[in-house]
């Protein structure tokens, strides 16, 4: 057990412990920031499904007027403006017609539709208990929702400040598929202190990306690690989802192993084993990560993920 490694070292190796030494003001600033902003996102994936669920209860057009977006400025303009269905029907054509021209919405189609189902579709409910509750419920989380987008947005402008004015930004702005979100969050990671990990390995198991494997005789178990810092776990594997959209070889990857049968997210915990190699690398020397030239070393190892997407087309 995690727990009980961490005891005895705590009882009886406490030559093994090394003070901590904190990393720069500005890299711990980007950390918190990168946490925080995602506690925003979690809070408002929290309301929006909130959200849907009390729709379904009394109101389920409004997934189909919002085109599925709960939190989008249609949707909460919507609900606002018509907490119901019965007041939504009420609305005269142009009404409705304005509304949806006012928010981008200008498909022929998609307002013929909308018009439609306000003329044809009945309501759920007319329990009086259920709809207007529900309608209290629904615009408080609609509003919730919509007080939520500028924080977020603040925190997108705070962090790409920090990030950008980072000495260690170069090596995090052009990792392929990190962007706005994951750079700051790999940088916020890594920091500046090249004393703090050892090795790649460090890295991995530190993470949570490193399998645990357990034997006992002829028993083998393999399982995910699970005293590790959860966000920082969270932002390989996502960085690793993404890289597969602009990185050859991660796609090659991803596919070569899907092909055999293995799951999804094993083959993006895999991948993310060796994007954190790589990434380690190019942090220790300083140099930040090129695409073409890890490609090229691929081919000359003979390696499948350099040539599997041309295999498969021949």
């Amino acid at each position: 057990m995690d727990a009980g490694q961490i005891l005895e070292i705590l009882t009886q190796h406490r030559d093994r412990l090394h003070r901590l030494n904190p990393d720069t003001v500005q890299t711990r600033l980007l950390g918190r920031l990168v946490e925080d902003r995602r506690k925003a996102v979690e809070l408002r994936t929290s309301h929006v499904q909130a959200l849907g669920a009390s729709l379904k209860e009394y109101y389920p057009q409004a997934l189909e007027l919002t085109h599925g977006n709960l939190s989008s400025r249609l949707a909460g303009d919507l609900l606002i403006k018509w907490p119901t269905w019965a007041d939504f029907q009420q609305a005269k054509p142009s009404t409705i017609k304005r509304f949806y021209y006012g928010h981008n919405v200008r498909s022929p189609k998609a307002i013929e539709h909308v018009l439609a189902l306000a003329e044809k579709s009945p309501a759920l409910t007319t329990d009086p208990a259920i709809v207007q509750s529900g309608c209290r419920l629904s615009q408080m989380y609609a509003r919730l929702i919509q007080a939520l987008h500028p924080v977020i947005a603040q925190y997108d402008q705070q962090i790409q400040r920090v990030f950008d004015a980072h000495p260690e930004a170069q090596l995090f702005r052009g990792l392929p598929g990190a962007g706005p979100v994951l750079a700051p969050r790999l940088l916020a990671f890594f920091g500046t202190d090249r004393s703090r990990f050892a090795t790649a390995l460090n890295v991995q198991s530190f993470t949570g990306i490193a399998p645990v494997t357990k034997s006992s005789g002829k028993s083998k178990v393999v399982h995910c690690r699970a005293a590790c810092p959860k966000f920082d776990r969270q932002t390989f594997h996502e960085f690793s989802r993404l890289s597969v959209r602009t990185a050859q070889w991660a796609r090659n990857y991803l596919d070569y192993y899907t092909a055999k049968g293995k799951k999804y997210h094993t083959i993006i915990r895999a991948l993310a084993y060796k994007w954190i190699r790589i990434l380690f690398k190019c942090w220790q020397e300083r140099t930040p990560y090129n695409g073409d030239q890890y490609m090229e070393t691929l081919k000359k190892r003979g390696s499948i993920f350099a040539t599997w997407h041309l295999q498969k087309t021949s």
